[in-house]
């Protein structure tokens, strides 16, 4: 963490020292036409490109979450299959959120309030919310009130909030950001990559991931849940209504999806996972074409030889130390996930269906729990490419058809196949809802149930010892033993 804000704090320090070197010159040397401080709606540009890059693609999001999951599989440099986590490199993500998205978007609100930019201030509270919620999801407790007073002349050694706490100031600052949009403005235009600045889908994002937020505490406070759930409904501009709103981060032949980036350069290092494939497969699920692409090789499966272009789908399994398969036997993910203009989303309308079922299913609202489930898996089909005719066959099946009796099993199981591609959000989900129960691979460094959390990088044992120590005290981490399987203060179950 030291490091990290001294990163920060150097370019800072060298405006400082000159200026006590030149006092008096300040004013010969100002360049109007250089301005000494970003304005906040670039800033946002940058943030929202460097967190999709780290929290929807390469290594934070499908060599952690989307592996832990079991939605892919690592074929080769299998270590994140095995539970091995390098220490570099949760150092590294630990650096990058804090030194990178998370501090813009810190300074994009405050620059917004300073500037007199409701909207501005109002997005960069949102983005600030929804990455520093896919960061306790990993870690548990965090710097986060303390966080950013390095860059500010505060503390460089902050203290660590505990996870209950980030959550009331997250669902705070949504709340407070919703209230401050004005509709009728569009201060961010192109600079905003999600919605170009469109102040009501914007109102509408605050509301959703408020209600997101809302259900992931449902277990440890129900009642704050609940009411926190209510109040999103009815918040300013309401929540997601239609795909139209989905709030998602679209690639172009410039930027280029982080997906077809990492493809480009590493063909060869994961597979879609067997767990996922063959869930699929049992269920007829229209989605396999689209989450997976067929195999190349001439194989026997089942006792046959598969025919001439015949379409075959086969995962791979997960936490193996030595893989047989072969790079061709096994089904790579699918080609719109890879495309290189593919839009990866942050938050979308099939997730706030989900969430609405599980609310009714819970009584925390009025709504038809079946009604939601149902058009919640549909509005996935079509996102995916199938049709609402796909959906209704599938909808019909005993596995998939809505039992209220047995909502937690069906949510979480069509939850889970839905966030492909969301590593972070479905590793987040299925820890809360216990659904699906997946199973660690042979020779995985724990065998009684994936990882509960991520360990802390060893950087800020080295640089924020006495911090770190009391968060993983009071979380009941006590050492190596248990630093991957002591659960997070939300999951209860």
């Amino acid at each position: 963490m030291k490091n990290s804000i001294l990163v920060r704090l150097a370019p800072m320090l060298a405006l400082t020292l000159g200026a006590a070197a030149c006092e008096g010159l300040t004013d010969l040397n100002e360049d109007p036409n250089a301005p000494t401080e970003v304005p906040a709606r670039f800033l946002l540009t940058d943030g929202q490109q460097d967190a999709a890059d780290r929290l929807l693609g390469s290594s934070f999001n499908f060599g952690y979450g989307e592996v832990l999951v079991q939605h892919l599989a690592q074929i080769q440099y299998a270590e994140e299959d095995l539970y091995l986590y390098r220490s570099a490199d949760t150092d590294l993500l630990f650096r990058e959120a804090y030194s990178g998205y998370v501090m813009d978007f810190h300074t994009v609100a405050r620059l917004g309030e300073a500037e007199g930019e409701p909207n501005v201030q109002a997005a960069g509270l949102i983005m600030k919310s929804w990455a520093m919620q896919n960061l306790t999801d990993m870690w548990g407790d965090l710097p986060y009130s303390e966080a950013f007073g390095g860059i500010e002349g505060g503390v460089i050694t902050p203290k660590y909030d505990t996870q209950a706490q980030i959550y009331d100031k997250m669902l705070a600052d949504v709340t407070a950001a919703a209230g401050l949009i004005k509709t009728g403005e569009n201060p961010l235009g192109a600079q905003d990559l999600i919605y170009g600045g469109n102040a009501a889908k914007w109102q509408k994002f605050a509301n959703s991931l408020r209600l997101r937020m809302a259900m992931r505490i449902a277990d440890v406070n129900p009642t704050k849940a609940r009411a926190e759930f209510v109040a999103a409904l009815a918040g300013p501009g309401g929540v997601f209504t239609s795909a139209a709103d989905n709030a998602q981060i679209c690639y172009t032949s410039t930027t280029r999806n982080p997906w077809f980036t990492y493809w480009q350069s590493r063909p060869g290092d994961y597979r879609v996972g067997r767990v996922l494939v063959d869930t699929l497969k049992s269920l007829s699920d229209p989605r396999l074409s689209a989450y997976a692409q067929p195999i190349t090789a001439t194989k026997t499966y089942g006792g046959r030889t598969l025919a001439a272009g015949e379409k075959h789908y086969e995962g791979l399994p997960a936490g193996l130390a030595a893989n047989n398969y072969g790079f061709t036997q096994v089904s790579q993910p699918g080609t719109a996930l890879l495309a290189q203009t593919a839009c990866l989303p942050v938050l979308t309308y099939e997730e706030v269906l989900f969430l609405r079922a599980e609310a009714a299913a819970r009584g925390f609202t009025a709504d038809n729990a079946k009604a939601m489930y149902d058009a919640a898996v549909t509005a996935s089909m079509v996102r995916w490419g199938a049709t609402e005719a796909d959906a209704q066959a599938y909808l019909a099946q005993p596995r998939v058809t809505w039992n209220a009796a047995n909502w937690r099993p069906l949510i979480g199981l069509q939850k889970w196949i839905a966030l492909y591609g969301q590593g972070l959000e479905a590793y987040a989900e299925v820890r809360r809802l216990d659904n699906p129960v997946l199973r660690p691979g042979p020779n995985a460094v724990l065998q009684n149930g994936i990882p509960a959390r991520y360990p802390y990088p060893f950087s800020e044992e080295t640089f924020n010892a006495a911090n770190l120590q009391e968060a993983q005290s009071r979380q009941g981490i006590t050492g190596a033993a248990n630093e991957q399987t002591a659960k997070l203060w939300w999951d209860k179950l």
